[in-house]
């Protein structure tokens, strides 16, 4: 099964992020150290997608990576609406998991009310892809030394 994405079950909660006002953009970060041994492997790709999307809609702005820790930047959103993200993340070793974090934006006045859902689908992908740093005292480094 070289090269493949071979699926875990995590067994973990689903991870509830602070609420935010629609007109905010904000930085969240999700810590997955449940299922990462660092001393044997680290993060390869992680995407990232929300759902209900179309216009109107969440829109994640970034996603990176810092060791076990994932941080989405996000705008937008319609008072009053649960969105879920859905999270795949690719290990080094091959090994691959999903899992969903969820968020709800808050409305800014007691009037406020969500339009109606364009998508119940979740939306487009937001990618990161690690690249390896010339700081070869980092263990995941150490395979670029020739």
């Amino acid at each position: 099964m070289s090269g493949a994405l071979r699926g875990v079950i995590i067994d973990a909660p689903i991870e509830v992020l602070a609420s935010k006002f629609p007109d905010a953009v904000l930085d969240y970060a999700v810590a997955i150290p449940f299922a990462i041994d660092p001393d044997v492997d680290f993060i390869s790709s992680v995407t990232v997608q929300a759902k209900p999307s179309g216009a109107g809609e969440i829109v994640i702005n970034s996603l990176s990576v810092s060791d076990d820790i994932l941080i989405i930047t996000v705008a937008g959103g319609q008072a009053g609406r649960l969105y879920t993200y859905k999270f795949a993340v690719a290990m080094q070793n091959g090994r691959g998991f999903t899992f969903v974090a969820v968020q709800k934006v808050t409305p800014v006045s007691p009037s406020d009310q969500a339009q109606p859902v364009p998508s119940r689908a979740f939306g487009p992908l937001t990618t990161w892809t690690y690249g390896p740093s010339l700081d070869f005292s980092q263990p995941r480094n150490s395979m670029y030394i020739f």
